[in-house]
């Protein structure tokens, strides 16, 4: 679930049409985490892009309206639920979760920022706030999988790129940014 950016344009590029049983998320990089809306221009509003799609075939674009970090936990903490509950033995779970935090736009829920008050450069405050949501989202997720899946659980925890300092990331001491080849970067071209 989440940001699947791989790939749409057919069904079989998609995380179902990939192999996995169900998607809820966005099959593209860069979306309002209210509205879900994406935008051809800073000017024009032209899709939403929130699906939730089933190997079977049937999928559905909807209006989710929560914020989307907040929106990927509860998915991901369902799925943690109705699987320890349909399983009463140790039966392995992948469950992979792509977070669109800390992505641009820059979004976060007013709560969220409280605790980023002190950081005074706009851009890095609001980046800031995306990253108290995701720490919010993956210590909920965690915590679900550790009450309702028999057995031992491993999370692993990555990132896809390096920060984008245009938008508020730091990747201090590492040299670079996103879409760079170094250290900092993570990436070896534009993404």
């Amino acid at each position: 679930m989440g940001k699947h950016h791989l790939g749409h344009a057919q069904w079989r590029q998609t995380p179902v049409g990939l192999g996995f049983e169900s998607h809820v998320g966005s099959y593209l990089w860069s979306m309002e985490y209210a509205r879900k809306g994406l935008w051809e221009l800073p000017w024009q509003h032209f899709a939403l892009d929130w699906v939730r799609a089933h190997e079977n075939g049937s999928f559905a674009h909807y209006a989710e309206l929560r914020h989307t970090t907040d929106a990927l936990a509860a998915e991901a903490i369902e799925v943690v639920k109705s699987h320890g509950q349909a399983h009463g033995i140790a039966t392995p779970l992948f469950l992979y979760v792509a977070w669109t935090a800390a992505h641009a736009p820059l979004e976060p829920l007013e709560a969220d920022l409280a605790p980023c008050a002190g950081v005074a450069h706009e851009w890095r405050r609001y980046f800031c706030g995306l990253v108290q949501g995701l720490d919010r989202g993956v210590d909920a997720v965690a915590a679900a999988a550790e009450a309702h899946l028999i057995g031992d659980v491993l999370l692993i925890f990555s990132s896809d790129n390096g920060g984008a300092p245009w938008f508020g990331g730091s990747n201090a001491p590492l040299r670079s940014a996103k879409s760079m080849p170094f250290e900092g970067g993570g990436a070896t071209g534009p993404s």
